[in-house]
Protein backbone atom coordinates (compact mmCIF):
# COMPACT_ATOMS: atom_id res chain seq x y z
CA UNK A 1 0.00 0.00 0.00
CA UNK A 2 1.31 3.49 -0.51
CA UNK A 3 2.53 5.52 1.92
CA UNK A 4 0.96 8.25 1.17
CA UNK A 5 -2.20 9.23 -0.51
CA UNK A 6 -4.25 12.00 -0.82
CA UNK A 7 -8.03 11.85 0.01
CA UNK A 8 -10.48 13.66 -2.16
CA UNK A 9 -14.35 13.77 -0.88
CA UNK A 10 -17.38 14.71 -2.84
CA UNK A 11 -20.90 14.99 -1.05
CA UNK A 12 -23.75 15.84 -3.28
CA UNK A 13 -26.68 16.89 -0.57
CA UNK A 14 -29.63 17.89 -1.63
CA UNK A 15 -30.99 18.95 1.89
CA UNK A 16 -28.41 21.49 2.41
CA UNK A 17 -26.98 24.45 0.15
CA UNK A 18 -23.62 23.77 -0.29
CA UNK A 19 -21.18 24.05 -3.05
CA UNK A 20 -22.47 23.22 -6.73
CA UNK A 21 -21.44 19.84 -7.47
CA UNK A 22 -19.61 21.02 -10.77
CA UNK A 23 -17.43 23.61 -9.09
CA UNK A 24 -16.54 20.78 -6.15
CA UNK A 25 -15.58 18.43 -9.23
CA UNK A 26 -13.49 21.23 -10.66
CA UNK A 27 -11.87 22.09 -7.66
CA UNK A 28 -11.02 18.78 -6.78
CA UNK A 29 -9.57 18.15 -10.01
CA UNK A 30 -7.67 21.41 -9.81
CA UNK A 31 -5.96 19.82 -6.52
CA UNK A 32 -5.57 17.06 -7.69
CA UNK A 33 -3.52 17.96 -10.70
CA UNK A 34 -0.89 19.71 -8.19
CA UNK A 35 -0.62 16.44 -6.70
CA UNK A 36 0.51 14.57 -9.65
CA UNK A 37 1.58 11.61 -9.62
CA UNK A 38 0.88 10.73 -6.28
CA UNK A 39 -1.84 7.77 -6.07
CA UNK A 40 -5.20 8.66 -4.41
CA UNK A 41 -8.39 7.45 -2.69
CA UNK A 42 -11.68 8.85 -3.49
CA UNK A 43 -15.34 9.01 -2.05
CA UNK A 44 -18.07 10.08 -3.32
CA UNK A 45 -21.33 10.40 -0.95
CA UNK A 46 -24.76 11.07 -2.29
CA UNK A 47 -27.03 12.24 0.79
CA UNK A 48 -30.92 13.46 0.87
CA UNK A 49 -34.29 12.32 0.92
CA UNK A 50 -34.63 12.40 -2.61
CA UNK A 51 -31.25 11.23 -3.77
CA UNK A 52 -33.22 7.75 -4.63
CA UNK A 53 -34.88 9.95 -7.31
CA UNK A 54 -32.90 12.35 -8.06
CA UNK A 55 -29.62 12.42 -9.12
CA UNK A 56 -26.73 14.18 -11.13
CA UNK A 57 -26.06 13.59 -14.53
CA UNK A 58 -23.55 10.50 -14.88
CA UNK A 59 -21.71 13.24 -17.30
CA UNK A 60 -20.27 15.29 -15.26
CA UNK A 61 -18.40 12.51 -12.85
CA UNK A 62 -16.36 11.79 -16.14
CA UNK A 63 -13.64 14.82 -16.18
CA UNK A 64 -12.72 13.61 -12.78
CA UNK A 65 -12.01 10.08 -13.00
CA UNK A 66 -10.30 10.47 -16.29
CA UNK A 67 -7.85 12.85 -14.82
CA UNK A 68 -7.30 10.10 -11.92
CA UNK A 69 -7.70 7.16 -13.87
CA UNK A 70 -4.13 5.78 -13.88
CA UNK A 71 -3.33 6.70 -9.77
CA UNK A 72 -6.58 5.78 -8.71
CA UNK A 73 -6.22 3.82 -5.28
CA UNK A 74 -9.35 3.52 -3.58
CA UNK A 75 -12.87 4.09 -4.16
CA UNK A 76 -16.07 4.72 -2.01
CA UNK A 77 -19.47 5.29 -3.52
CA UNK A 78 -22.20 5.95 -1.10
CA UNK A 79 -25.58 6.38 -1.67
CA UNK A 80 -28.28 4.84 -4.56
CA UNK A 81 -27.37 1.35 -5.45
CA UNK A 82 -28.82 2.11 -9.01
CA UNK A 83 -27.54 4.83 -9.71
CA UNK A 84 -23.66 3.86 -8.67
CA UNK A 85 -24.31 0.60 -10.71
CA UNK A 86 -24.78 2.96 -13.98
CA UNK A 87 -21.79 5.33 -12.89
CA UNK A 88 -19.56 2.11 -12.39
CA UNK A 89 -20.31 1.06 -15.83
CA UNK A 90 -19.66 3.83 -17.81
CA UNK A 91 -15.84 4.19 -15.38
CA UNK A 92 -12.31 4.26 -17.37
CA UNK A 93 -10.25 1.36 -16.47
CA UNK A 94 -9.00 1.96 -13.20
CA UNK A 95 -5.42 -0.14 -13.36
CA UNK A 96 -4.01 0.74 -9.85
CA UNK A 97 -7.15 0.11 -7.83
CA UNK A 98 -7.09 -2.21 -5.28
CA UNK A 99 -9.81 -0.87 -2.55
CA UNK A 100 -13.22 -0.92 -3.40
CA UNK A 101 -16.16 0.21 -0.45
CA UNK A 102 -20.18 0.33 -1.59
CA UNK A 103 -22.84 1.64 0.42
CA UNK A 104 -26.37 1.50 -0.82
CA UNK A 105 -28.18 3.92 1.29
CA UNK A 106 -31.85 3.54 -0.38
CA UNK A 107 -34.78 1.65 0.90
CA UNK A 108 -36.68 1.33 -2.89
CA UNK A 109 -37.42 -1.72 -4.38
CA UNK A 110 -34.12 -1.64 -6.88
CA UNK A 111 -31.86 -5.37 -6.78
CA UNK A 112 -28.36 -4.63 -7.00
CA UNK A 113 -27.60 -8.42 -8.07
CA UNK A 114 -24.72 -7.98 -10.00
CA UNK A 115 -21.24 -6.85 -8.67
CA UNK A 116 -19.77 -7.48 -12.01
CA UNK A 117 -20.45 -3.59 -12.73
CA UNK A 118 -17.80 -3.03 -15.31
CA UNK A 119 -14.77 -4.64 -17.00
CA UNK A 120 -13.05 -1.13 -16.26
CA UNK A 121 -12.28 -2.53 -12.77
CA UNK A 122 -9.39 -5.18 -11.61
CA UNK A 123 -11.49 -7.15 -9.77
CA UNK A 124 -8.34 -9.62 -9.53
CA UNK A 125 -6.24 -7.28 -8.35
CA UNK A 126 -8.39 -6.00 -5.49
CA UNK A 127 -7.28 -6.45 -2.07
CA UNK A 128 -10.22 -4.87 -0.03
CA UNK A 129 -14.04 -4.75 -0.90
CA UNK A 130 -16.68 -3.74 1.08
CA UNK A 131 -20.26 -4.31 0.49
CA UNK A 132 -23.32 -2.48 2.67
CA UNK A 133 -26.41 -2.90 0.78
CA UNK A 134 -30.09 -2.02 1.56
CA UNK A 135 -31.32 -3.26 -1.77
CA UNK A 136 -31.38 -6.84 -1.28
CA UNK A 137 -28.64 -8.28 -2.35
CA UNK A 138 -28.64 -12.13 -2.28
CA UNK A 139 -25.57 -13.64 -0.48
CA UNK A 140 -25.40 -15.30 -3.95
CA UNK A 141 -24.01 -12.14 -5.33
CA UNK A 142 -21.93 -11.52 -2.64
CA UNK A 143 -20.35 -15.08 -3.01
CA UNK A 144 -20.01 -14.10 -6.71
CA UNK A 145 -18.14 -10.93 -6.04
CA UNK A 146 -15.78 -12.67 -3.53
CA UNK A 147 -14.82 -15.23 -6.29
CA UNK A 148 -13.72 -12.52 -8.68
CA UNK A 149 -11.42 -10.82 -6.10
CA UNK A 150 -8.75 -13.59 -5.64
CA UNK A 151 -6.12 -11.04 -4.05
CA UNK A 152 -8.31 -10.01 -1.26
CA UNK A 153 -6.76 -9.92 2.27
CA UNK A 154 -10.26 -8.14 3.91
CA UNK A 155 -13.74 -8.61 2.51
CA UNK A 156 -16.60 -6.88 4.33
CA UNK A 157 -20.40 -7.72 3.57
CA UNK A 158 -23.50 -6.17 5.17
CA UNK A 159 -27.42 -7.15 4.21
CA UNK A 160 -29.27 -4.58 6.16
CA UNK A 161 -32.63 -5.41 4.53
CA UNK A 162 -35.01 -6.12 7.42
CA UNK A 163 -37.04 -8.80 5.07
CA UNK A 164 -35.68 -12.95 4.44
CA UNK A 165 -32.90 -12.94 2.34
CA UNK A 166 -33.59 -15.82 -0.92
CA UNK A 167 -30.90 -18.15 -0.92
CA UNK A 168 -30.86 -20.01 -4.31
CA UNK A 169 -29.40 -22.91 -5.11
CA UNK A 170 -25.32 -22.73 -5.65
CA UNK A 171 -24.09 -22.72 -8.79
CA UNK A 172 -21.55 -25.68 -10.00
CA UNK A 173 -18.39 -24.57 -8.97
CA UNK A 174 -15.13 -25.80 -6.96
CA UNK A 175 -13.41 -24.92 -4.10
CA UNK A 176 -11.30 -21.49 -4.58
CA UNK A 177 -8.44 -20.57 -2.60
CA UNK A 178 -7.93 -17.18 -1.04
CA UNK A 179 -4.42 -17.32 0.11
CA UNK A 180 -4.13 -13.36 0.80
CA UNK A 181 -7.93 -13.53 3.03
CA UNK A 182 -6.98 -12.49 6.44
CA UNK A 183 -9.89 -10.76 7.46
CA UNK A 184 -13.70 -11.72 6.83
CA UNK A 185 -16.80 -10.26 8.12
CA UNK A 186 -20.70 -11.58 7.17
CA UNK A 187 -23.56 -9.42 8.60
CA UNK A 188 -26.97 -10.80 7.45
CA UNK A 189 -30.31 -9.28 7.73
CA UNK A 190 -32.61 -10.18 10.88
CA UNK A 191 -34.86 -12.19 8.09
CA UNK A 192 -32.26 -14.95 6.53
CA UNK A 193 -32.13 -18.11 6.85
CA UNK A 194 -29.43 -19.83 8.88
CA UNK A 195 -28.16 -21.92 6.31
CA UNK A 196 -27.11 -18.37 4.32
CA UNK A 197 -24.14 -19.30 6.30
CA UNK A 198 -23.58 -22.59 5.81
CA UNK A 199 -23.51 -21.51 1.49
CA UNK A 200 -21.57 -18.70 1.76
CA UNK A 201 -18.68 -20.80 2.84
CA UNK A 202 -19.43 -23.90 1.10
CA UNK A 203 -16.86 -23.36 -1.28
CA UNK A 204 -13.63 -21.29 0.49
CA UNK A 205 -10.66 -22.12 1.39
CA UNK A 206 -9.18 -19.53 3.48
CA UNK A 207 -5.70 -20.99 4.61
CA UNK A 208 -4.91 -17.22 6.25
CA UNK A 209 -7.43 -16.55 8.05
CA UNK A 210 -6.97 -14.56 10.87
CA UNK A 211 -10.05 -12.41 11.45
CA UNK A 212 -13.67 -14.10 11.76
CA UNK A 213 -16.81 -11.59 12.53
CA UNK A 214 -20.45 -13.57 11.57
CA UNK A 215 -23.44 -11.63 12.87
CA UNK A 216 -26.90 -12.97 11.59
CA UNK A 217 -30.27 -12.06 13.72
CA UNK A 218 -32.24 -15.58 13.29
CA UNK A 219 -33.53 -17.41 15.53
CA UNK A 220 -32.13 -20.71 13.98
CA UNK A 221 -29.77 -22.54 15.64
CA UNK A 222 -26.66 -22.79 13.76
CA UNK A 223 -24.14 -25.15 13.64
CA UNK A 224 -21.14 -23.25 13.47
CA UNK A 225 -18.86 -25.41 14.74
CA UNK A 226 -19.73 -27.11 11.40
CA UNK A 227 -18.61 -24.36 8.90
CA UNK A 228 -15.74 -23.76 11.19
CA UNK A 229 -14.19 -27.50 10.84
CA UNK A 230 -15.13 -27.87 7.21
CA UNK A 231 -13.13 -24.64 6.83
CA UNK A 232 -10.57 -26.02 9.42
CA UNK A 233 -10.15 -29.62 7.84
CA UNK A 234 -9.66 -27.96 4.21
CA UNK A 235 -6.86 -25.61 5.24
CA UNK A 236 -5.75 -25.50 8.72
CA UNK A 237 -5.66 -21.84 9.70
CA UNK A 238 -4.57 -19.74 12.95
CA UNK A 239 -7.26 -17.61 13.81
CA UNK A 240 -6.57 -15.05 15.95
CA UNK A 241 -9.88 -13.12 16.54
CA UNK A 242 -13.76 -14.39 16.03
CA UNK A 243 -16.64 -12.47 16.64
CA UNK A 244 -20.27 -13.64 16.95
CA UNK A 245 -23.06 -11.56 17.05
CA UNK A 246 -26.97 -12.81 17.15
CA UNK A 247 -26.06 -16.65 15.77
CA UNK A 248 -27.71 -18.64 17.88
CA UNK A 249 -25.91 -21.80 18.78
CA UNK A 250 -25.30 -25.34 20.69
CA UNK A 251 -23.23 -25.06 23.37
CA UNK A 252 -21.45 -28.59 22.52
CA UNK A 253 -21.32 -27.14 18.87
CA UNK A 254 -19.17 -24.34 19.63
CA UNK A 255 -16.90 -25.89 22.62
CA UNK A 256 -15.77 -28.09 19.37
CA UNK A 257 -15.26 -25.03 17.43
CA UNK A 258 -13.26 -23.50 19.96
CA UNK A 259 -10.96 -26.74 20.18
CA UNK A 260 -9.62 -26.38 16.83
CA UNK A 261 -8.98 -22.86 17.25
CA UNK A 262 -6.19 -22.88 19.71
CA UNK A 263 -3.86 -19.88 18.56
CA UNK A 264 -7.09 -17.63 18.89
CA UNK A 265 -6.32 -14.34 21.19
CA UNK A 266 -9.73 -12.41 21.28
CA UNK A 267 -13.31 -14.15 21.52
CA UNK A 268 -16.44 -11.78 21.46
CA UNK A 269 -19.72 -12.80 21.91
CA UNK A 270 -23.07 -11.15 21.79
CA UNK A 271 -26.22 -12.36 21.96
CA UNK A 272 -25.58 -16.23 21.22
CA UNK A 273 -28.32 -17.44 23.54
CA UNK A 274 -26.05 -20.93 24.70
CA UNK A 275 -25.98 -22.19 28.22
CA UNK A 276 -23.29 -19.28 29.09
CA UNK A 277 -22.57 -21.37 32.79
CA UNK A 278 -20.90 -24.25 30.69
CA UNK A 279 -19.42 -22.13 28.16
CA UNK A 280 -17.38 -20.27 30.76
CA UNK A 281 -16.32 -23.41 32.34
CA UNK A 282 -14.95 -25.09 29.32
CA UNK A 283 -13.13 -21.61 28.90
CA UNK A 284 -11.38 -21.49 32.29
CA UNK A 285 -7.63 -22.48 32.39
CA UNK A 286 -6.20 -25.41 33.31
CA UNK A 287 -2.08 -24.82 33.61
CA UNK A 288 -2.48 -29.53 34.34
CA UNK A 289 -4.06 -30.09 31.40
CA UNK A 290 -1.34 -31.17 28.22
CA UNK A 291 -3.67 -29.27 25.37
CA UNK A 292 -6.31 -26.64 27.93
CA UNK A 293 -9.04 -24.63 25.74
CA UNK A 294 -7.70 -21.39 23.96
CA UNK A 295 -4.42 -21.50 25.42
CA UNK A 296 -3.57 -17.94 23.66
CA UNK A 297 -6.78 -16.02 24.85
CA UNK A 298 -6.05 -12.23 25.89
CA UNK A 299 -9.46 -10.76 25.06
CA UNK A 300 -12.67 -11.65 26.09
CA UNK A 301 -15.73 -9.46 25.66
CA UNK A 302 -19.59 -10.98 26.43
CA UNK A 303 -22.67 -9.55 25.34
CA UNK A 304 -25.95 -10.82 27.07
CA UNK A 305 -29.14 -9.64 28.51
CA UNK A 306 -28.86 -12.88 30.39
CA UNK A 307 -26.70 -14.85 31.24
CA UNK A 308 -27.54 -17.84 33.53
CA UNK A 309 -23.43 -18.44 34.58
CA UNK A 310 -22.63 -18.07 38.48
CA UNK A 311 -20.74 -15.49 40.00
CA UNK A 312 -18.22 -18.01 41.14
CA UNK A 313 -17.56 -19.41 37.57
CA UNK A 314 -16.63 -16.02 36.56
CA UNK A 315 -14.30 -15.33 38.72
CA UNK A 316 -12.65 -18.71 38.23
CA UNK A 317 -12.38 -18.08 34.50
CA UNK A 318 -10.93 -14.72 34.87
CA UNK A 319 -8.35 -15.74 37.77
CA UNK A 320 -7.11 -18.78 35.52
CA UNK A 321 -6.31 -16.48 32.76
CA UNK A 322 -4.43 -13.96 35.17
CA UNK A 323 -1.21 -13.76 35.95
CA UNK A 324 1.52 -11.59 36.34
CA UNK A 325 3.77 -10.41 33.39
CA UNK A 326 6.89 -12.69 34.96
CA UNK A 327 4.96 -15.53 34.11
CA UNK A 328 3.34 -14.25 31.07
CA UNK A 329 4.89 -15.69 27.54
CA UNK A 330 4.32 -16.04 23.59
CA UNK A 331 3.57 -19.19 23.86
CA UNK A 332 1.44 -18.48 27.32
CA UNK A 333 0.28 -15.00 27.64
CA UNK A 334 -1.81 -13.79 30.07
CA UNK A 335 -5.59 -12.47 30.06
CA UNK A 336 -5.78 -8.69 29.35
CA UNK A 337 -9.04 -7.19 28.63
CA UNK A 338 -12.55 -8.90 29.79
CA UNK A 339 -15.62 -7.67 29.15
CA UNK A 340 -19.20 -9.07 30.78
CA UNK A 341 -22.09 -6.51 29.82
CA UNK A 342 -25.10 -8.15 31.31
CA UNK A 343 -25.83 -6.37 34.51
CA UNK A 344 -25.94 -8.90 37.06
CA UNK A 345 -22.55 -9.75 38.59
CA UNK A 346 -21.89 -8.09 41.99
CA UNK A 347 -17.63 -8.27 42.01
CA UNK A 348 -17.00 -5.22 42.91
CA UNK A 349 -13.86 -6.00 45.46
CA UNK A 350 -13.20 -8.47 42.98
CA UNK A 351 -13.15 -5.74 40.14
CA UNK A 352 -10.92 -2.78 42.28
CA UNK A 353 -7.86 -5.92 42.77
CA UNK A 354 -8.08 -6.83 39.14
CA UNK A 355 -7.28 -3.34 37.87
CA UNK A 356 -5.02 -2.60 40.57
CA UNK A 357 -2.59 -5.48 39.23
CA UNK A 358 -3.50 -4.28 35.33
CA UNK A 359 -6.17 -6.06 34.08
CA UNK A 360 -8.70 -4.12 31.87
CA UNK A 361 -11.92 -5.19 33.08
CA UNK A 362 -15.38 -4.00 33.42
CA UNK A 363 -19.46 -5.34 33.95
CA UNK A 364 -21.98 -3.33 33.42
CA UNK A 365 -25.29 -3.61 31.83
CA UNK A 366 -25.73 -4.61 28.33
Amino acid sequence: MPGFMNKFTITYNLDKAGMPLALSLERGQNWLALSDPLPCTLKVTFHGPWACRKHPPLSVFQPLFLSISTRLYGLSLIGHGHYWKELIATLPPLPELRSFRFVSSCTDRVHTQDLSFSANIPWSNLTFIGIRDRERLRIDDAIEALFRCPSLTAFYYRSSFCRPTPVNPPPTRSLQQFGHLKRLALELDPGSRGDTITLFFQFLRLPVLEDLTIRCDTSEIIDISYVFNKLYERDPFRLRSLKLDGVTIHIDSFTDLLSVAPSLERLELTRIGCWYEALLRNLIFSRKEKNPMLPRLQTVVIREKNIDAEVGTVIALVESRWWDDDESSKDKPSLRIFRLECGKFDVEEKLSLWRSQGLDIAFKDF
